[in-house]
């Protein structure tokens, strides 16, 4: 389903209740726990970080740009479904590099756990990519909820709109939120419970 005024696209219940918890108990067991930061992508020099507190994140000791052969090929056969809808609903084509992602596990358990404003990747500005040694950038990210909605309250996912504003997608367990990696974006603060998500970004070559 398209999200009016914006390029971004919401599948519901792409992953059953089962998928998403074998998923939030694959990330736990093999990620590294560790604050979340995100750079400012706005910032000309595309390395200022963010320090405020954001709940934390779980990432994986892989190669970047490599695909993370511990997460089955059935889950990544729904993103490359949903890409292909992403791309149809907002009439947008972006190349990604086919099986090349990058995966981790938010999470927000602390009151005012929150992450703010931002983008993944920005075309006017590869520095960034080039200062994580790479020659690809994020091109399609995605979230999963993995928490049932009724879990937890506060931590909205919103993205911003074409005027400037943004818009609260509503998300519950196993919804998939699709999106350009430039879109701005980010997570409410915490109210209470918990809240876990699997964020993925497709990954391609630098923009042009």
């Amino acid at each position: 389903m398209k999200i009016d005024h914006t390029v971004a696209s919401v599948f519901r219940g792409v992953y059953s209740s089962q998928e998403c918890d074998n998923l939030k108990s694959l990330m736990m067991n093999v990620g590294q726990k560790q604050q979340a930061q995100t750079y400012s992508s706005d910032d000309p020099k595309g390395s200022k970080k963010d320090v405020e507190r954001k709940g934390y994140t779980y990432h994986t000791k892989t190669k970047l740009g490599v695909p993370l052969e511990i997460i089955p090929s059935h889950y990544t056969v729904k993103l490359d479904w949903c890409l292909q809808k992403f791309r149809i609903e907002n009439d947008i084509r972006i190349d990604v590099i086919p099986s090349h992602y990058e995966f981790q596990m938010a999470e927000y358990s602390e009151e005012g756990d929150h992450f703010i404003m931002h983008r993944d990747s920005n075309p006017a500005i590869n520095i960034w990519n080039a200062e994580r040694k790479t020659s690809t950038c994020r091109k399609v990210s995605s979230t999963i909820l993995l928490s049932n909605e009724r879990d937890f309250e506060g931590a909205g996912f919103r993205v911003e709109t074409a005027d400037g504003n943004t818009v609260r997608v509503p998300l519950d367990k196993g919804d998939m939120i699709m999106f350009p990696s430039w879109l701005r974006h980010q997570v409410d603060p915490l109210v209470s419970g918990e809240r876990f998500a699997l964020v993925t970004w497709m990954l391609g070559d630098f923009w042009t």
